[in-house]
């Protein structure tokens, strides 16, 4: 039987892609079709090969789905650390803005 998901690192991965299973579960979820995920995602190669990778999502579903989950609530955690963190551009700008009016009321 042809194996249609790798697991890579943690992370699940089209076989012999670097197409990122949740890319595809997402498209899924949202009522595509394999033929109209395969249009965005050529490189699964024919039809068959995204049933397949459809068919193991499905044998997976509770598995997949909470790997996705903690996917998502790290991306949520590293944002907030990097909004929470100042942004040096930012405040070189705002340096650089107050020194010009400061020159500007003198």
């Amino acid at each position: 039987m042809k194996d249609y998901v790798d697991e890579r690192d943690g992370n699940y991965y089209v076989a012999g892609t670097r197409i990122g299973l949740d890319s595809i579960v997402y498209s899924f979820g949202e009522g595509q079709s394999p033929e109209r995920i395969l249009r965005s995602f050529p490189g699964v190669g024919p039809v068959e090969n995204m049933r397949g990778v459809i068919a193991f999502y499905q044998a997976n579903k509770e598995k997949i789905d909470g790997w996705m989950e903690d996917g998502e609530r790290i991306w949520e955690e590293t944002v907030a650390k990097l909004e929470a963190q100042p942004d040096p551009v930012r405040e070189k700008l705002r340096r650089a803005k107050d020194a010009l009016q400061g020159k500007i009321a003198s």
